[in-house]
């Protein structure tokens, strides 16, 4: 899910539900270790933008980073993990901007 100042991915290994035959439900989810995976996000708005990385499993966040876009694809590596990892990307505002929002002014 994104909008134009921020997104919410779930990042996983679909092997981790791995099962003998087409139709057979695993009793649980296969754990692999996975190295930090290159992700790309179109259709962000130029600006400074906070990451969080969430241990789904623990319901913990992991890793916080922060990266500028100027323009193109937000791009950015996840932290090494384990079956899945979620992600919430969210713009960071600049004071003037959080002036204007409080104020009603338009961006």
């Amino acid at each position: 899910m994104r909008n134009s100042h921020e997104a919410r991915l779930w990042i996983y290994d679909r092997r981790i539900y791995d099962k003998d035959r087409e139709f057979d439900r695993p009793t649980a989810p296969i754990a692999r270790p996975l190295a930090p995976a290159r992700i790309g996000i179109d259709g962000l708005e130029a600006g400074r933008y906070r990451l969080e990385f969430w241990d789904t499993w623990a319901g913990t966040v992991m890793k916080t980073d922060e990266i500028a876009l100027e323009k193109g694809p937000l791009t950015f590596d996840t932290p090494p993990f384990v079956s899945d990892v979620a992600c919430k990307i969210g713009r960071i505002e600049t004071k003037a901007q959080k002036e204007n929002h409080e104020n009603g002014t338009p961006p």
